[in-house]
Protein backbone atom coordinates (compact mmCIF):
# COMPACT_ATOMS: atom_id res chain seq x y z
CA UNK A 1 0.00 0.00 0.00
CA UNK A 2 1.34 3.43 -0.93
CA UNK A 3 1.95 5.93 1.80
CA UNK A 4 1.25 9.54 0.82
CA UNK A 5 4.16 10.70 2.98
CA UNK A 6 6.46 8.94 0.52
CA UNK A 7 5.25 11.00 -2.44
CA UNK A 8 5.56 14.58 -3.67
CA UNK A 9 3.67 16.77 -6.08
CA UNK A 10 5.58 18.13 -9.08
CA UNK A 11 4.37 20.49 -11.82
CA UNK A 12 5.30 19.16 -15.25
CA UNK A 13 4.59 20.91 -18.56
CA UNK A 14 1.42 18.85 -18.95
CA UNK A 15 0.10 19.19 -15.40
CA UNK A 16 0.65 18.38 -11.73
CA UNK A 17 1.42 14.80 -10.80
CA UNK A 18 2.08 13.03 -7.53
CA UNK A 19 5.23 10.94 -7.86
CA UNK A 20 7.46 8.92 -5.53
CA UNK A 21 9.49 11.16 -3.23
CA UNK A 22 12.80 9.76 -4.49
CA UNK A 23 12.09 11.24 -7.95
CA UNK A 24 12.75 14.63 -6.43
CA UNK A 25 16.25 13.54 -5.41
CA UNK A 26 17.32 12.54 -8.91
CA UNK A 27 19.79 14.97 -10.52
CA UNK A 28 17.57 15.33 -13.59
CA UNK A 29 14.70 16.71 -11.52
CA UNK A 30 16.18 20.04 -10.54
CA UNK A 31 13.30 22.41 -10.84
CA UNK A 32 13.19 25.69 -12.71
CA UNK A 33 11.13 27.37 -10.02
CA UNK A 34 8.43 26.90 -7.42
CA UNK A 35 4.79 27.97 -7.59
CA UNK A 36 2.57 27.57 -4.52
CA UNK A 37 5.18 25.26 -2.97
CA UNK A 38 5.24 22.91 -5.98
CA UNK A 39 8.49 22.47 -7.92
CA UNK A 40 8.28 23.25 -11.66
CA UNK A 41 9.89 20.64 -13.90
CA UNK A 42 10.87 21.68 -17.46
CA UNK A 43 9.50 18.63 -19.30
CA UNK A 44 6.28 16.63 -19.52
CA UNK A 45 5.38 13.57 -17.47
CA UNK A 46 6.15 11.08 -20.25
CA UNK A 47 9.62 12.57 -20.69
CA UNK A 48 10.07 12.44 -16.91
CA UNK A 49 9.35 8.71 -16.85
CA UNK A 50 11.93 8.15 -19.59
CA UNK A 51 14.48 10.18 -17.61
CA UNK A 52 13.76 8.18 -14.44
CA UNK A 53 14.20 4.89 -16.32
CA UNK A 54 17.48 6.09 -17.85
CA UNK A 55 18.77 7.30 -14.45
CA UNK A 56 17.81 4.00 -12.81
CA UNK A 57 19.56 2.02 -15.56
CA UNK A 58 22.69 4.11 -15.09
CA UNK A 59 22.60 3.70 -11.32
CA UNK A 60 22.11 -0.06 -11.64
CA UNK A 61 25.14 -0.37 -13.93
CA UNK A 62 27.36 1.81 -11.74
CA UNK A 63 26.26 -0.07 -8.59
CA UNK A 64 27.01 -3.41 -10.28
CA UNK A 65 30.48 -2.20 -11.32
CA UNK A 66 31.17 -0.84 -7.82
CA UNK A 67 30.02 -4.13 -6.28
CA UNK A 68 32.22 -6.14 -8.66
CA UNK A 69 35.27 -3.98 -7.88
CA UNK A 70 34.84 -4.26 -4.11
CA UNK A 71 34.03 -7.96 -3.92
CA UNK A 72 36.38 -10.29 -2.10
CA UNK A 73 38.37 -12.58 -4.36
CA UNK A 74 37.37 -16.25 -4.22
CA UNK A 75 39.71 -18.58 -2.45
CA UNK A 76 41.64 -20.63 -4.94
CA UNK A 77 42.53 -24.24 -4.47
CA UNK A 78 46.26 -24.85 -4.28
CA UNK A 79 46.90 -28.27 -5.77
Amino acid sequence: MLDISESIELQFEDGKFVVPKWWGRLPSFRGVGIVDGVRLIPFNYTEARQIVNKDLDGMAVSNAIRSWRTRKPKEQDSW
